[in-house]
């Protein structure tokens, strides 16, 4: 797709995002005008997220404020007796920050 023709899509996108939001604001409940917005992102997801809105299209679709808010402490949970069982880690944790300490990723 050309830039040209994202460019003219990212505003409606938006605007159906702002409305989508307000749909998962109430609690998914579909009224009359609240199942034009659903059918209206649907067609516009099935053809295509504009790169420029693409996390903010995600992050409202599947409700990431609400996924973050139930597994706040999951991870750190499932990581603490990891660190205690083996005796690598803290010779793994030694190398990455030594070679890696730039990359995000570590």
């Amino acid at each position: 797709m050309t830039d040209e023709k994202t460019a003219m899509r990212n505003p409606p996108f938006l605007l159906t995002l702002r409305l989508w939001d307000a749909y998962i604001l109430e609690g998914g409940h579909l009224f009359t005008a609240m199942a034009y917005i659903v059918l209206k992102m649907c067609r516009r997801v099935s053809m295509g997220i504009p790169p420029p809105v693409r996390g903010q299209a995600w992050s409202l679709l599947l409700d990431l404020e609400k996924v973050k808010a139930e597994n706040i402490r999951k991870y750190q949970r499932v990581k603490e007796p990891a660190r205690r069982c083996c005796a690598d880690v803290k010779h793994i944790d030694v190398d990455i920050n030594r070679t890696f300490r730039n990359n995000l990723f570590f």
